[in-house]
């Protein structure tokens, strides 16, 4: 599917952390597209590398950008660099941070909040339109980019824990 959208000249693609491998990257590298990483859905310690794995990608020169899926995502990517170091300039932040649909950017308190943190955000899948266009009313525009999911295989729940261990 990436290599076909690809040849198709989409403007963006989000590659999930999973696919970051160097014949991937390469081709990528030649790409035209706008490149983000989309980092896991639930971090836990032991997921620490994958987001250094994405930090360095980040740092390739490929990637335009990260979708955040969850605050330990952000904290990661705004606090430190790769090597863990605190992050005291915006060098090591990377160029733009998207917001996936799970932040639940539900109303005016949560936009202002995340207006300053972060570049752009996907509309809660929960809302329906005129919610949406409550919420696009009080964006700031072009300062804070609002975007839609309207086609694709959502996940219904997303869990850290295995369902069968804990079942019982």
């Amino acid at each position: 599917q990436l290599w076909a959208a690809l040849d198709e000249k989409v403007s963006r693609i989000y590659l999930d952390y999973r696919l970051l491998d160097k014949k991937i990257l390469d081709r990528l590298r030649r790409s035209v597209v706008q490149l983000f990483i989309a980092s896991p859905y639930v971090v836990r310690a032991k997921d620490i590398l994958y987001l250094k794995k994405i930090k360095a990608a980040l740092s390739s020169g490929v990637f335009d950008g990260v979708l955040v899926r969850n605050l330990e995502s952000y904290h990661f990517f705004t606090s430190q660099d790769i090597y863990g170091k605190n992050c005291l300039n915006k060098k090591c932040i990377p160029e733009k941070i998207v917001l996936d649909a799970n932040f639940y950017l539900w109303n005016r308190e949560s936009v202002n909040f995340w207006k300053n943190q972060a570049d752009e955000f996907y509309l809660p899948l929960e809302l329906n339109g005129h919610e949406w266009q409550k919420l696009l009313g009080i964006t700031g525009g072009k300062t804070f980019t609002a975007s839609a999911v309207v086609y694709g295989r959502l996940p219904v729940m997303i869990t850290a824990n295995c369902l069968k261990k804990t079942m019982g």
